[in-house]
């Protein structure tokens, strides 16, 4: 990870296995990780020198389109904050900053992977995860309306009920799902307790 930060692309696939194959065997990639679930690749991923492509089938109604993962460390985000205070705009109280830095620490902490190409490790239920399910979310919906706050923008405080709606429907409705299929009970037991967002 350079500078505290990275992308990769993500192409939607209809199946992993044949998009290896034809990168690794007609475009000179090399075979990266995969993750299986059930005989199925559902993530995988190849690479050609500083080119790493995440290849996904887990979202058919996407199938060749594509999207730019980023991850970000916690000391990049502390960062980030910095610069807003530099130009002018002080994310004072921070609410977005902790909320979203906690999350990070907690997936740390736990030994699973942020990323939510890579398959879980671990189902974290403790620390701000006891509070809400989805805090990176949470903290994510907190920086913007900080920001549009600080900065006197109702256009950016605005732009934050369409993202939680598509937080909600387009993302975390997903990842219920897969957490429900990798976790079981333990995963509807620790939804039956904690909130969705507070």
């Amino acid at each position: 990870m350079k500078d505290g930060w990275y992308s990769r692309p993500v192409l939607f696939v209809e199946s992993v296995e044949r998009a290896i194959a034809f990168y690794r065997d007609q475009l000179g990639f090399v075979e990266g990780q995969r993750y299986e679930e059930e005989g199925t690749v559902l993530l995988g991923e190849v690479t050609r020198g500083d080119c790493t492509l995440l290849l996904n089938c887990q979202q058919p109604d996407k199938i060749g389109r594509g999207r730019m993962f980023i991850s970000l460390t916690p000391g990049l985000i502390e960062d980030l904050r910095a610069e807003f205070e530099r130009r002018g705009a002080p994310i004072r109280d921070g609410c977005g900053v902790a909320v979203f830095a906690a999350s990070i620490r907690n997936f740390f902490s736990a030994g699973t992977p942020v990323q939510g190409t890579r398959p879980t490790q671990t189902l974290v239920t403790t620390g701000i995860y006891g509070w809400s399910r989805n805090p990176i979310y949470l903290g994510m919906l907190f920086f913007l309306v900080g920001i549009g706050i600080a900065i006197r923008s109702p256009w950016i405080l605005l732009l934050a009920v369409p993202l939680a709606i598509t937080f909600r429907y387009g993302v975390i409705a997903r990842e219920e799902a897969y957490l429900e299929r990798r976790f079981g009970d333990a995963y509807r037991d620790y939804k039956a307790h904690v909130r969705r967002w507070l």
